[in-house]
């Protein structure tokens, strides 16, 4: 039995090893965000924009509209709206919207480690509370998550309150149903957080009646919540113009590069070389081994350390199934790569750190010598792969924040000649991160009738269109639609042009 000392010291530990990972975790994540950082994709727009324009004028709408909308800015639609919320706060504040987007990740990041060590802690004890958040949070699939202004940071920190809950505190289905609401608000793919909550909550010890009330109140917070959010979309009839990408060539085509990708994070490696297949597969095996001596030491009851594990595995599948599921019958499009499949091994690294920190006490001095050595070797090579590619960011920036966009002689005119016009692109997602300003997209295609109302509008204002390389979303080629229009070619520069009516003044 533990002396009053050990308690206290147990109880100081509990709290000061998950704050330590917290702050941890928050310096790396505010270097990875460094300027040029962070990184901007066209979805970031969505988000960043809709959180400066409720900031300012308290409605969430994303800096774009279709062609022949009136009002350059459309109601934000296909996106949730929990990021942009929090975006919001810091900007209301007075930050600049990619600072406040840069702010919430580092917030989120400290949540995420502090959330997966605090559940880890009461498991697997100081060992597993540092290694969870250590492989959970410096898997290189992970990491590049972290760089970009995008929902997954945050959602990730929801998701790991919502697993410490149902592991610690199961009885208070309301609690982690909330949270996992939340996370459904900020990112869609969290549905299945909801499906795992209402599963757990049913599958605690009760009466049928209890375990149904309880099942019920788990997923009331995120039905009232996205039910609230489906009615104000229905209201403000939202209808976003978002970013589409190539079809991933069928589900079989999915699943092969899911398939590599969980390799590479079984061996840390921005993709995995043929020569390390066999590794990632002892890497795999390793990881059953862990799963098969930590069920055969336990005793038969159900303690912290199986909750925990359970919840990691019960979202896990719930997570892979919806994935399939969506891949399948949803959206063609969806990709198995380390946006989609993070969620995954955020849980994966947990649950490894976890079982390893339960398991160390009982294992010889060998045993923990190659343990150690094992995990070192994986942690070693993530941190090379993950500095790597973050000086990789930091040297050239990523997406639209990056030197080649931001630091142009177009970026500066666009921001000087260019803000006199109304401006019609096929990517206003770089028009407004290159200006801090809404443009229209342009007709979906060369149609006749589409062509010759577009300009009709296109021709009512002082208006520029501006064609980059590469589409926003799918739209009739830009210097076509200028030829025919006979508009005089403005500005060219690397990836793209600008046209207008007439010649403007210099």
């Amino acid at each position: 039995m533990e002396s009053r000392l050990q308690v206290a010291a147990r109880q100081t530990l509990a709290r000061v090893v998950p704050l330590a990972m917290a702050f941890v975790a928050g310096l790396l994540a505010f270097w990875i965000t460094a300027a040029p950082g962070p990184g901007l994709e066209p979805d970031s727009m969505s988000y960043a924009g809709s959180a400066e324009w409720f900031a300012r004028h308290g409605t969430l709408a994303v800096p774009t509209a279709y062609w022949w909308e009136s009002d350059s800015t459309s109601a934000l639609g296909s996106f949730p709206p929990g990021y942009p919320l929090a975006i919001s706060v810091p900007v209301a504040l007075g930050v600049a919207p990619v600072q406040a987007a840069r702010l919430v990740i580092v917030l989120a990041t400290m949540l995420t480690a502090w959330a997966l060590a605090s559940a880890a802690f009461a498991a697997g004890g100081s060992i597993g509370a540092v290694l969870a958040a250590l492989l959970a949070l410096l898997a290189p699939g992970v990491v590049t998550q972290h760089w970009i202004v995008l929902s997954e940071p945050l959602s990730y920190a929801l998701l790991a309150i919502t697993l410490g809950l149902m592991a610690a505190r199961p009885e208070r289905a309301w609690a982690y149903g909330l949270t996992a609401g939340l996370a459904n608000l900020v990112r869609y793919a969290e549905i299945a957080s909801v499906v795992s909550v209402v599963v757990w909550a049913f599958a605690q010890p009760a009466g049928w009646k209890v375990r149904l009330r309880r099942a019920a109140l788990a997923g009331m917070p995120a039905l009232v919540l996205q039910g609230a959010w489906l009615a104000r979309e229905r209201l403000a009839e939202a209808r976003t113009p978002f970013a589409t990408v190539g079809t991933f060539g069928g589900i079989a085509g999915a699943v092969g590069q899911g398939i590599s990708r969980v390799g590479a994070w079984l061996v840390p490696s921005a993709a995995l070389p043929d020569s390390m297949i066999p590794l990632a597969v002892l890497a795999m095996l390793a990881v059953l081994w862990l799963v098969h001596r930590t069920i055969s030491v336990r005793v038969p009851q159900i303690g912290i350390l199986e909750r925990w594990l359970l919840s990691l595995l019960l979202f896990s599948g719930v997570y892979a199934g919806i994935l399939l599921f969506s891949r399948t019958f949803v959206g063609g499009e969806i990709e198995f790569d380390d946006r989609i499949l993070s969620p995954l091994y955020i849980c994966g690294g947990a649950a490894v750190g976890t079982m390893v920190g339960y398991l160390w006490d009982g294992w010889t001095g060998r045993g923990r010598s190659a343990a150690g050595g094992v995990l070192a070797a994986w942690i070693a090579a993530a941190a090379v792969v993950d500095v790597g590619q973050v000086r990789t960011l930091r040297s050239d920036g990523y997406g639209y924040e990056g030197a080649d966009w931001q630091k142009t002689d177009f970026a500066q005119w666009l921001r000087t000649v260019g803000a006199k016009y109304d401006i019609y692109s096929n990517d206003p997602a770089a028009v407004y991160f290159l200006t801090g300003r809404p443009s229209r997209m342009l007709p979906e295609t060369l149609a006749p009738d589409s062509v010759l109302r577009f300009r009709a509008v296109f021709e009512k204002h002082p208006s520029l269109l501006v064609g980059f390389q590469d589409d926003y979303r799918q739209s009739a080629t830009p210097a076509v639609l200028a030829r025919q229009y006979g508009l005089w070619k403005l500005k060219e520069f690397d990836y793209g042009t600008a046209w207008g009516v007439r010649v403007l003044p210099r």
